[in-house]
């Protein structure tokens, strides 16, 4: 199964090798971030970030009402291994948002590996990155050109009923998790519409 990475916009390798490069933390340092700038980072699957809300997927409108909301990259190439990171166009230019390590980020990582290695005919995917924040999910979305054929592979740590790394028809994996949606939704306070 091909899969195709859409182009990236201009300046985001150069945004997120200068955003690594602000977070140098001396010698000696300790902490979260200590460690994590790369000599040379290496920008892997870098691919346009949706999210899709709770309202919308328990509506049951579906991958067509998530939204793109930036940008994330797997950056390897740090003493930590992998991270991500999220940018937008933030005043004109692409930003770097957040800069994440972690169990999270492996688990993106191993996703992303499970979706290019998936094999399910000649069908021609271009890769997404999807997220439901209302259900903690991640998801590596293999869109086709007409959305009949998308599929989502999940991220650890996934809700319970999906199996990391394991690549699904969209619409099954939407139905498994709508219940947990809808519990979610139901004790949410209520927020304005964007």
């Amino acid at each position: 199964m091909p899969i195709m990475n859409p182009e990236t916009p201009q300046g985001l390798a150069a945004a997120v090798h200068d955003t690594l490069a602000q977070l140098r933390i001396p010698a000696g340092a300790v902490g979260d971030m200590a460690g994590l700038v790369a000599t040379s980072p290496t920008m892997d699957g870098t691919a346009p970030l949706y999210t899709l809300r709770l309202d919308r997927l328990v509506a049951g409108e579906g991958l067509e009402a998530a939204t793109p909301t930036g940008w994330r990259t797997l950056v390897t190439g740090t003493a930590h291994g992998v991270v991500t990171a999220d940018a937008d166009e933030s005043d004109g230019a692409l930003q770097v948002q957040q800069v994440s390590r972690g169990p999270a980020v492996a688990g993106l990582a191993d996703a992303v590996a499970a979706a290019q290695e998936a094999g399910i005919g000649e069908v021609v995917y271009e890769m997404r990155m999807l997220q439901i924040p209302g259900i903690s999910l991640t998801a590596v979305w293999l869109h086709t050109g007409d959305g009949t054929g998308d599929l989502l592979v999940p991220a650890a740590p996934a809700p319970a009923g999906l199996e990391p790394a394991q690549a699904l028809r969209a619409g099954d994996l939407l139905t498994r998790v709508t219940a947990l949606a809808e519990t979610n939704l139901a004790e949410a306070p209520a927020t304005p519409e964007p």
